[in-house]
């Protein structure tokens, strides 16, 4: 499980009868589906937030200029998978042409699976012990 998972993808953007990038995220705990607070770059940006985690192209932009980012936060929703899917917008044609993003700036805290540990407990007072016993044992014979 991961906690505080946000991130940036670069470059969403769209060229009229070439392409149009389209991106959705979600995240899961197996049992709920969580939605990122979404972002982008504000004026100018060369694409728009459709809901949260849905983002398409909407103008054209430089590979290099921050104008096609969007961002995406999860705060503090604790899941184990996450879902990025990237395609088309309705605008692209039947053929488009070469397209692509980035996927930048990943943070996340892991989670700590606290059962793996409880069910280490017993091996290690077993062990623990079989140690005491041991160096008891050892004692005595040298006495």
């Amino acid at each position: 499980m991961v906690t505080d998972v946000d991130f940036a993808v670069f470059d969403i953007d769209y060229a009229a009868n070439d392409f149009q990038d389209l991106i959705s995220v979600t995240a899961t705990d197996g049992v709920t589906t969580y939605l990122p607070s979404t972002t982008n770059s504000g004026f100018n940006a060369t694409n728009q937030i459709l809901s949260p985690g849905v983002v398409r192209g909407t103008t054209g932009n430089t590979d290099s200029s921050s104008r096609g980012n969007a961002y995406f936060d999860f705060g503090g929703a604790e899941f184990n998978s996450i879902s990025i899917t990237y395609g088309n917008g309705p605008s692209a044609p039947s053929q488009p042409d070469g397209q692509g993003v980035s996927l930048n700036n990943i943070y996340f805290t892991i989670i700590p699976e606290a059962d793996a540990a409880w069910a280490l407990l017993p091996l290690a007072i077993l062990l623990g012990w079989g140690a005491w016993r041991r160096k008891s044992l050892l004692h005595a014979r040298s006495v």
